[in-house]
Order: structure tokens, then C-alpha cells, then sequence
């Protein structure tokens, strides 16, 4: 969240979009062990928006219920492999 803030350019931003990009990179590694690279970078995707918007509504509300459903989002949308 605090990338979103900092301008474009600044050194934190770019290391917060390449921990970011890391992050989608190990679930695209993951997948493809399951379905094709494509499929893998598109799903990856998802999860990775899964996982963001878990994380900030988990942070405003104080508690891990949105990380426990988006966990249940992403299983099931592997499981649809």
C-alpha cells in the first residue's frame, strides 16, 4: 500500500513491483507443473489479484477471514486444472 503512495520511479515502488512480480513469478513456476505456460501466467494472475485484494481488506478489517477465502477462491480455481 505504501507504493501506491511513493512516486513513480522512487526506489521503494520499483523494489515493491519487483517483490510483486516475483511473488506472480513463483505461482506461474507452480502452475506450470500443472497445465500449459500460458494457463499458467493467466491463473498465476488471478491468484496474484486474489491474493492483493485478500491482503488489503484483511489489513482495514483486522482479521486473516479474506486470506482464508481467497485461499478457498484460488484452490478451487486449481482444481478447475
Amino acid at each position: 500500500n505504501a507504493a501506491a503512495e511513493l512516486p513513480m520511479g522512487s526506489p521503494g515502488r520499483d523494489a515493491v513491483r519487483r517483490h510483486k512480480e516475483q511473488v506472480e513469478q513463483i505461482l506461474i513456476d507452480h502452475l506450470a507443473e500443472l497445465t500449459t505456460p500460458d494457463e499458467a501466467t493467466h491463473l498465476a494472475e488471478h491468484c496474484s489479484f486474489l491474493l492483493e485484494g485478500a491482503m488489503s481488506r484483511a489489513g482495514l478489517e483486522g482479521q486473516s477471514t479474506r486470506l482464508e477465502h481467497a485461499k478457498q477462491l484460488a484452490a478451487t480455481l486449481v482444481d478447475s486444472l
